[in-house]
């Protein structure tokens, strides 16, 4: 693997002060009080409590945790399995949080209170001689279930609030490597596929599912070996993902158009996971260029890096309750907050 904190290191591995008010956009604040050492802070979503909550995802001090808006956090550990590497992480349609366990190869739910019930049965018991084994990111979708990809099993999975877990594999390329996933405007489930074949090799692809698990896979006007990482829906009715080895953002429409977006980018970046945000915009994180870019619909790239610790590698991202855009850093140990000059958003819960 290349040097840095890009995706395929993360899979090969793997005080606070409020909002004045006055921020300009752009400014970033980052938070470490009440985080463990060495605990990979990996995924972050908005939480149904008003909340950002991320994953942990290190070898002692892992877990799930919950960070305010003003930069308290709280850990919590019980009941996840040792060695589970919490990966992904979603709001579901029962008001608590799922996340995916990369190593433990469960999805996990978590209330706002903290307490944790693993769910296992279900997931392609193929998926344990990976070297990067099994489910990976995570999104709540239609039909009022949690959907998440399995990156060793190349399949693509959902759970019932019950606990009841359905694995799809048809239509999906062998060694595919599904990363991340997210619910299309469509009504239909939406996800990368990092790697061609075999692990380390990057792919091209991205693909749609419908809920009944029919898979049509995208590969026209992607760039060979750009390795699509995050994907989210934008504020334009179409799909953006990231493509961690191409420096590129991509857009594809319902009907599988795609436009490539470079310039802008810092070469090398490696542009990590994305999200829409209430300013209108998509942002996304860039592991190895240590900082967080914003693309507009029309595709003009913004980059900020000023107050982002050095090698702190951004990673995880999303939009956050106060209307501004929050992400993990990865190699940091910390959360940082990026002011979007935004006011807060009114969410519209996903249905199906």
């Amino acid at each position: 693997m290349r040097s840095g904190i890009g995706i395929g290191a993360v899979i090969a591995a793997v005080a606070a002060a409020p909002s004045t008010g006055l921020a300009a956009v752009g400014d970033i604040t980052e938070f470490s009080a009440g985080i463990s050492k060495d605990s990979a802070p990996l995924a972050i979503t908005n939480g149904p409590d008003g909340n950002l909550w991320f994953t942990q995802a290190g070898d002692v001090n892992y877990g799930v945790a919950r960070i305010t808006v003003r930069g308290r956090v709280t850990e919590f550990r019980r009941g996840i399995g040792e060695g589970a590497r919490p990966f992904g992480i979603t709001a579901g349609p029962d008001g608590n949080l799922w996340f995916t366990e990369l190593a433990g190869m469960r999805i996990a739910r978590i209330t706002p209170r903290g307490v944790v019930t693993e769910f296992g049965p279900g997931i392609d018991p193929l998926a344990a001689a990976a070297a990067a084994p099994a489910p990976s990111g995570i999104t709540w979708g239609p039909r009022g279930r949690v959907w998440f990809t399995e990156l060793g099993a190349s399949a693509v999975g959902s759970i019932t609030m019950r606990g009841a877990i359905r694995t799809f594999t048809k239509g999906i390329r062998q060694g595919s490597g599904p990363f991340d996933i997210s619910a299309g405007p469509d009504g239909n489930l939406w996800f990368t596929g990092a790697w061609n074949g075999e692990r380390d090799v990057p792919g091209n692809a991205v693909y749609r599912m419908t809920p009944a698990g029919k898979v049509t896979r995208f590969t026209r006007g992607i760039p060979r070996a750009s390795k699509p990482t995050g994907i989210t829906r934008g504020p334009d009715g179409a799909m953006w993902f990231t493509m961690n080895d191409a420096d590129a953002i991509g857009r594809i429409t319902m009907r599988g158009k795609v436009r490539v977006f470079r310039k802008g980018i810092t070469r090398g970046s490696k542009p990590g996971l994305i999200t829409a945000a209430a300013d209108g915009n998509l942002w996304f994180t860039q592991p190895d260029g240590n900082s967080i870019g914003r693309i507009t619909p029309r595709g003009v790239v913004t980059e900020f890096r000023r107050g982002i610790s050095r090698g702190a590698g951004p990673l995880g991202i999303t939009d956050g309750p106060d209307g501004n855009v929050w992400f993990t850093e990865l190699a940091g140990n910390r959360i940082g907050r990026i002011e979007t000059g935004a006011a807060p958003p009114r969410r519209i819960p996903v249905t199906g």
